[in-house]
């Protein structure tokens, strides 16, 4: 759905007063946590942009001389960049801009153009987008004589292409993606074109977010600039991925020994991990790999997960490995990573002499310690084999962190340290981050790292990661404004100097329109209730964790004077929106179920803590009231599976309804 930014009936003047420059890596200069100013800090991301207005119109009294320009065999997101600047260029202006197909004729001079993507005119423009240095995602939008440019790398997808008409569009109407369903813009009579030099190169080269509406949605994470798991790796599945690569169903019967193998009550052998000793294992696991890059020419990147299980193997050809190597399971993970990665690349390069393939093995469980040593104050590496090789890298899970606070806090010490030692192991680029950001027990509920998540950001760049997993729930809808989560992440994860805060407050303002104020308030009171909670002394009560599990449905952590307060404010919201259901129902319907989701956090608060300070009635206004929002959100748990039985949200109306029987 979209949504009109600002109504202009006058052309667009005065958008570009000068010119606007930003320094390389600098896009906020306050501080993140606090607003207040502050040093910068400099990370690897680049945020330039020098724009000046012309004389001149890519659009005037509805018409235009401009056609878009596309490679003569376009990637997909160049075609993706060329459908989206059509769509809200006739939105915003009412025209559309013939798209052409490169013949390698053009010339500056031969007509007017906006280049998109890998064309010859692109390449004859000595417009320079470095593959190493923009990435995947990284472009550059430019402007020569009449022509525009819009070009990221010609590394993988070309994401950055896509991202760059984004950034045109951002300039040139007001453009901006705050959810699927929220996209707003200007409405213009004409446009100037003007003088454009502009380059982003984002923090992390992949973000990923994981949630369902993203998983379901492959245009809602193209429009914050996430890339889908599957578009940059092989397609195995969940994140451990041994026993998908080689199944125990296949093989496990002939060889046992490959195995770490269970019984279950039905007397049936359940894989649980590969034997890293067995190298007869390690060929048939590189076999099956190869046919999987084989048919995926065009992905040279997987991800290769121990599995979920909390086993591995203890054989004592693995015992032995570990102990002549002075190190750990995961220093085994990397030298098994390594052996795989070379014989696979052996075997592709047979038939494709330029194929390089890279893979990637997961710093999680029983593998999150990374085999280093402490000698002389520094980390070194357990043995030599436990270094990863070039094309290798490490998808660090620190999954018992907590994840309310920076990693950099002393209560996240142990995780920072581990952090810190793959660094050293990884010093080529090829660390990467698996982070969480949720409560698997309490998915109702906002996930409370609002003044900190930046913070990790920075570390994690400094620790030289390259690619961010945020890991949501991908099986199940969650509340707790998860929109406003995955805009904010989207944006911290591209500049980690934007103030989360303020973020914050735009996207509110935008997707909650007539209510905003209602939401904004209980945003703010919600947070600094929640840093209260945290950083309280022992002595004033238990501190808040933000573990994965940890219970936060406790009165001992919400007062009654605190939900009361954040109910009132919610009530509020809805009385506001009253007026509009007689006007507009279409748009009161919106954001009356926006209001909804946002309040699903505090209804759950209200009835399990403190349901009989409001007696009979109100319980049974607040269960029709979650229902309600429920059935239109698809709500059905405050647990990560739905097959929880207590945690389904059904058996809490029961409950709640029983009290009164």
């Amino acid at each position: 759905m979209k949504r009109l930014k600002k109504a202009f009936s006058v052309a667009l003047t005065g958008l570009f007063i000068g010119s606007a420059f930003a320094s390389c890596n600098i896009s906020n200069n306050t501080n993140t946590e606090t607003g207040s100013k502050a040093e910068v800090w400099t990370g690897r991301g680049v945020h330039t942009a020098s724009v000046e207005e012309t004389n001149d119109y890519i659009v005037k009294n509805g018409r235009t001389e401009y056609s878009l320009l596309l490679p003569k065999d376009p990637k997909e997101y160049e075609v993706y960049a060329a459908e989206l600047i059509n769509e809200y260029m006739e939105l915003s202006l009412g025209v559309t801009f013939p798209v052409v197909y490169a013949t390698g004729k053009e010339t500056a001079d031969s007509g007017k153009y906006i280049s998109i993507g890998d064309t010859p005119l692109m390449r004859s423009s000595a417009i320079s987008v470095d593959q190493e240095k923009f990435g995947t995602a990284g472009f550059r939008l430019v402007t020569k004589g009449d022509d525009l440019y819009i070009s990221g790398s010609r590394k993988g997808l070309r994401h950055g292409t896509y991202y760059g008409a984004q950034e045109f569009l951002r300039y040139a109407i007001d453009w901006e993606a705050y959810s699927y369903d929220e996209v707003q813009y200007n409405v213009l009579n004409d446009l100037k074109l003007a003088n454009y030099d502009v380059v982003e190169i984002p923090e992390f080269d992949v973000r990923t977010i994981r949630t369902k509406k993203l998983e379901l949605s492959a245009e809602y994470g193209r429009l914050l600039r996430l890339e889908a798991s599957d578009e940059v790796q092989l397609p195995l599945g969940a994140s451990h991925s041994h026993l998908k690569v080689l199944p125990y169903e296949k093989y496990g019967a002939a060889h046992p020994e490959w195995f770490v193998a269970v019984t279950d009550e039905n007397g049936k052998k359940i894989g649980k991990a590969l034997c890293f000793a067995n190298e007869a294992m390690t060929d048939a696991f590189v076999a099956e790999l190869v046919k999987r890059f084989e048919a995926y020419p065009d992905i040279n990147f997987a991800h290769l997960g121990i599995m979920d299980t909390g086993e591995y193997c203890k054989c004592e050809a693995c015992e032995l490995w570990r102990t002549e190597n002075n190190t750990n399971l995961a220093g085994q993970s990397v030298d098994f990573t390594n052996r795989v990665c070379r014989k696979t690349n052996e075997l592709l390069q047979r038939t494709n002499p330029t194929r390089s393939v890279q893979l990637q093995l997961f710093a999680y469980n029983e593998c999150t310690d990374p085999p280093v040593k402490p000698e002389d104050g520094k980390w070194v590496p357990d043995s030599p084999l436990v270094i990863p090789d070039d094309n290798v890298y490490v998808w660090y899970a620190p999954i018992l962190a907590n994840w309310s606070e920076a990693i950099t806090s002393p209560r996240n010490q142990t995780f920072k340290d581990y952090l810190d030692g793959w660094s050293v192991l990884c010093d080529n680029g090829n660390l990467n981050v698996w982070q969480y950001n949720t409560n698997f027990d309490n998915i109702l509920c906002m996930h409370k790292n609002f003044d900190t998540e930046a913070t990790t950001l920075r570390a994690y760049s400094d620790a030289g990661v390259t690619r961010m997993y945020m890991q949501g729930h991908g099986n199940v809808y969650q509340a707790g404004m998860i929109e406003l989560r995955n805009y904010v992440h989207s944006k911290l994860m591209w500049d980690p100097n934007l103030n989360y805060n303020e973020l914050a407050n735009e996207f509110i303002e935008h997707y909650y329109g007539p209510v905003a104020e209602h939401i904004s308030e209980m945003y703010q009171k919600q947070t600094s209730y929640y840093e209260y909670l945290r950083s309280r002394s022992p002595s004033e009560g238990e501190i808040l964790s933000g573990g994965l599990r940890v219970d936060l449905i406790d009165k001992k952590y919400w007062s009654f004077s605190y939900v009361d307060n954040i109910k009132n404010i919610m009530e509020n919201a809805y009385e506001s929106l009253k007026p509009l259901e007689k006007t507009d129902k279409t748009e009161y319907d919106k954001y009356y179920w926006r209001v909804g989701a946002a309040y699903m956090e505090n209804l759950l608060l209200q009835m399990e803590l403190y349901q009989l300070n409001y007696g009979k009635e109100y319980t049974y206004y607040v269960i029709d009231l979650m229902s309600s929002i429920s059935r239109h959100h698809g709500y059905t748990t405050t647990v990560e599976s739905t097959n929880s039985g207590e945690g389904l949200l059904t058996s809490y109306y029961t409950r709640w309804r029983a009290t009164y029987a």
